[in-house]
């Protein structure tokens, strides 16, 4: 996971927190707005919602590789993280005793997260290395 010599970039790693929101939002909003007023059983919302909550890591990665200036692949991997680490401060607020924090599974979706976010990231890298973006040509090159 290499970026460009100037190191990692806070400010793309706040980008790639949020893009990874947008995402979430948006893949949840697109689909519920296609399943709307349909009977859709309670397991099936949850396997669609824990697959549109991976796709948002994998798809924000992309977007922040393919639209950086510079190789970001490091950033999106450490905001997916973060995300991951806010999602589960839910269980801090929350009275419900079904909410509770384990560091294990944090750990886990963390690192499960930060793969998705690589990868999504190496795969925008290569589009815009395609378009013509010098530093993604060169990383695309080394891999």
């Amino acid at each position: 996971m290499a970026n460009d010599s100037k190191g990692i970039s806070k400010t793309w790693v706040g980008i790639s927190f949020c893009v990874f929101i947008v995402a979430e939002l948006f893949l949840g909003g697109l689909v519920a707005h296609m399943i709307a007023g349909k009977f859709v059983g309670h397991v099936a919302k949850l396997r669609l919602e824990t697959i549109l909550i991976l796709l948002s890591y994998l798809f924000g990665g992309f977007i922040v590789g393919a639209l950086s200036p510079r190789v970001r692949v490091t950033e999106p991997a450490i905001g997916a993280a973060l995300a991951v680490m806010t999602t589960f401060l839910i269980s801090f607020f929350s009275p419900f005793a079904f909410l509770t924090f384990k560091s294990g599974r944090v750990l886990v979706a963390g690192v499960i997260a930060f793969c998705l976010a690589v990868t999504g990231a190496r795969l925008g890298e290569k589009l815009a290395a395609f378009f013509g973006n010098d530093a993604s040509k060169d990383y695309v090159d080394r891999l």
